[in-house]
C-alpha cells in the first residue's frame, strides 16, 4: 500500500508535511510520539495524534467534503 499523498494547505496552498514529534512530556524517561500535518509555507498544523494516518486523514480533510461540516 502506497503512501498517502498530502493535499495543500487549505489556507495559502503551500505545500504540506507530516511533522513527528517524539518527546518527554513528563521527564520521567518514557517518550511519547505524535503526528500532525503542517504547511511549509504559512505554518498552519492539525492537532497531533500517535496514529500518523489519523494525521493524515486530518490534514486532508476539508469543509463540504463527506462528513465535514462547513
Amino acid at each position: 500500500m502506497g503512501e498517502i499523498k498530502l493535499k495543500p494547505c487549505p489556507f495559502c496552498g503551500g505545500e504540506a508535511f507530516i511533522h513527528e514529534i517524539c518527546e518527554d512530556f513528563l521527564d520521567v524517561g518514557w517518550k511519547m510520539r505524535g503526528f500532525a500535518g503542517s504547511c511549509k509555507k504559512c505554518h498552519a498544523t492539525t492537532e497531533y495524534n500517535q496514529d500518523r494516518n489519523i494525521a493524515i486523514r486530518a490534514w486532508n480533510k476539508r469543509a463540504g467534503e463527506d462528513g465535514v461540516k462547513e
